[in-house]
């Protein structure tokens, strides 16, 4: 049985590879500014030319591949190019990217929508949407791989600074991810009451948008590298009961304990069932281990949730007191 501490390990190892191999997709998608600039006054058009498509996730879902195999390789024999296996990753990868791409489209209207509050020509907006490119050459900043409220955040913060009301600016120095160097360029210009230059105000926001995109990046890689590793060690011990390779009969649900987990999760630490039963949370929601989606459970039941699972032979759940 491998410890809950040895899985918590390997939970945190591959969200770090998920969200970095996030990040680095995001940053490697080709846009032409010319086009998006083109289509501003298309969405459709933009929205298409913007989408993600598998391809552009490819270090992603080989990230989240390997969080499946390495996790279920950690409970002996396990096949992770079986059916069952690569049908997850196939579904799983399609709903990321339709997922990323229905919240990109909120991103984008909300960063257009403050474009033209504050009176910008489809060049400057075009250049609010994927960046700008650096003295280095790689492009910085932009909304790409953001959702709908982080781009809001964005917009607000760009409308504040642009003001030269030193009330509105300040709302920008509460934002918890903005980069806090930059704080003393944004306070010479609230002294000053004058609203921050383009170039600098083009430096502030890029800066930002980075922090929100390692939020949003560290967000994707907890929900889908857990999912995956929960997965990859139900499917290795399903794999092994099928072979007669296992004496694993049962399941345990086992939360965190340090005070951070839902209530309901709480409350489902140290349920037992069948291998093959679901776990049944306090409000009706069906899983077959924590995360696990398949079932129908919302996102208020699998994002940020670090629960595991304990796999139990006879004598095992007989320890633990189940009948």
């Amino acid at each position: 049985m491998i410890s809950r501490r040895r899985q918590m390990q390997e939970l945190r190892r591959h969200t770090r590879a998920v969200m970095r191999a996030y990040l680095r997709d995001i940053a490697g998608k080709k846009v032409s500014i010319a086009e998006v600039e083109a289509s501003i006054d298309d969405a459709n058009a933009l929205h298409e030319l913007l989408e993600l498509r598998g391809g552009d996730l490819a270090e992603t879902t080989e990230a989240i591949r390997e969080s499946l195999k390495s996790s279920g390789q950690l409970t002996g024999r396990f096949d992770p190019n079986s059916q069952a296996a690569m049908q997850f990753i196939s579904s799983l990868t399609a709903e990321l990217v339709a997922d990323i791409n229905a919240q990109q489209k909120e991103a984008i209207r909300e960063i257009i929508a403050a474009g033209r509050t504050l009176g910008e020509n489809s060049r400057t907006i075009a250049l609010d949407i994927v960046g700008r490119v650096s003295p280095n050459g790689r492009r910085e900043g932009g909304i790409v791989g953001l959702n709908g409220p982080q781009a809001q955040a964005v917009a607000n913060a760009r409308i504040n600074l642009r003001s030269g009301d030193p009330e509105q600016m300040r709302k920008y120095l509460q934002n918890t991810r903005r980069d806090a160097r930059l704080d003393a360029t944004v306070k010479r210009y609230i002294d000053q009451g004058k609203p921050v230059p383009q170039k600098e105000l083009s430096r502030i926001i890029s800066r930002y948008e980075a922090r929100l995109l390692q939020t949003r990046g560290e967000a994707i890689a907890r929900t889908e590298a857990g999912e995956a590793v929960s997965r990859g060690g139900f499917e290795a011990i399903k794999q092994q009961r099928e072979n007669n390779e296992t004496s694993v009969r049962y399941k345990m649900w086992s939360a965190t304990g340090d005070g951070n987990e839902r209530e309901e999760h709480e409350q489902m630490d140290g349920v037992i069932v069948g291998f093959d039963d679901p776990f049944v949370l306090p409000d009706g929601t069906q899983m077959l281990f924590p995360r696990d989606t398949t079932m129908g459970a919302d996102a208020g039941q699998i994002i940020n949730c670090r629960c595991t699972v304990l796999y139990l032979n006879e004598d095992e759940a007989r320890e633990r007191g189940y009948h």
